[in-house]
């Protein structure tokens, strides 16, 4: 039986130079319960709550979450990232990503594995997560597979609902089926909700000399 559990930190990786503006609003949290669907008892509540303003880390044993919105290309992505720490100082990370050619509005979103448009995961006693700053320039599928944890699950089934969107905030929740990237085992998500103030990035192109001073700074 797996229960609630504390966030340490988890490297967040920059891929692109962005322009981020941080956004204020209520407390950010991620919650869900889940549950073995058929066979077995492995059950827990993931919960993570705390905004996250330090991208290099979540707040050692307080549990975070961070939330990106980018429009780039004609394309609109949104992630939203919790996590908190175990005991044996491995980390629990749950995420929600959307992926639109439309602006993103409120409403709901059919989970899609297979062009990750709509996707949630999950992974538990995971090592050395990283997580990209920039999510719209992410083969998913190859990160879900280089990710070292004790269980990976990617939605198969279910829907991300929006109740709200603006530019610095999103609320909504999320129900469905996970199963086991080995394919061990099936969970099912319940009382599933999140709410997070949003960094909005502006991709822009970097030169070499900037990208240098920065580095050196």
């Amino acid at each position: 039986m797996r229960t609630d559990h504390r966030l340490s930190s988890l490297a967040l990786v920059a891929y692109l130079a962005v322009t981020a503006t941080p956004a204020t609003g209520a407390t950010d949290s991620l919650h869900f319960g889940y549950r073995q669907v058929t066979g077995g008892n492995y059950s827990g509540t993931f919960h993570a709550e705390g905004t996250v303003t330090d991208l290099a880390a979540f707040p050692p044993r307080e549990g975070g979450v961070h939330a990106v919105h980018v429009s780039e290309g004609g394309m609109h992505t949104l992630l939203i990232v919790g996590g908190f720490e175990n005991d044996d100082s491995s980390g629990d990370v749950a995420f929600l990503l959307l992926q639109s050619d439309e602006p993103l509005a409120p409403g709901a979103y059919s989970i899609d594995p297979g062009s990750f448009s709509a996707e949630f995961g999950f992974v538990d006693d995971a090592v050395g997560v990283e997580i990209p700053a920039n999510p719209s320039d992410v083969d998913w599928g190859a990160y879900a597979a280089a990710i070292v944890a004790a269980h990976k699950f990617i939605g198969i089934s279910g829907v991300i609902t929006l109740d709200e969107v603006a530019d610095d905030y999103v609320s909504g929740s999320f129900a469905g089926a996970m199963i086991a990237t080995d394919l061990t085992m099936m969970i099912a998500a319940t009382d599933a909700s999140f709410a997070a103030g949003t960094a909005a990035l502006s991709v822009r192109p970097a030169s070499w000399a900037r990208i240098k001073s920065e580095y050196r700074d």
